[in-house]
This record gives C-alpha cells, sequence and structure tokens, in this order.
C-alpha cells in the first residue's frame, strides 16, 4: 500500500449492510476496480488493482493468521 491510499465510502449496497448489525461484527469492504463499476455489466478491473488487492489479502491472511 503506497502513500497515496486512502478510505472513502461507496453508493452502492452490500451484503454486510445486513449481516453487520445482525452479527454485530467489524466490517471493511476491499477489493480491486473502480468505485460504482461493481456489479455492473461491463465491469472490469485492470491487472495492476487485482495485484495490489492480491497483496493487501495477503497481508490481512499474515496478519490474522499469525496474531
Amino acid at each position: 500500500m503506497g502513500s497515496n491510499d486512502r478510505v472513502g465510502g461507496a453508493h452502492y449496497f452490500s451484503d454486510s449492510n445486513v449481516l453487520v448489525p445482525a452479527l454485530g461484527i467489524p466490517r471493511a469492504i476491499i477489493g480491486p476496480g473502480e468505485l460504482g463499476m461493481s456489479g455492473q455489466n461491463d465491469e472490469w478491473v485492470s491487472i495492476g488493482a487485482t495485484a495490489t488487492a492480491v497483496k493487501i489479502y495477503t497481508q490481512i491472511a499474515r496478519k490474522v493468521l499469525t496474531g
């Protein structure tokens, strides 16, 4: 993750909107792609964004698995 990373919101629905209140667990929706592109008929993700997502998922898995 680089210095240009930012946290923000999006204007679309996620199943977590229902699951979080029901289960009382924290959430983070992360993944490659452009905001608002998810679920579109012409949805696409760049190879670079996919590679970055792999790095993020790897960091999360290592943190969770090693404590």
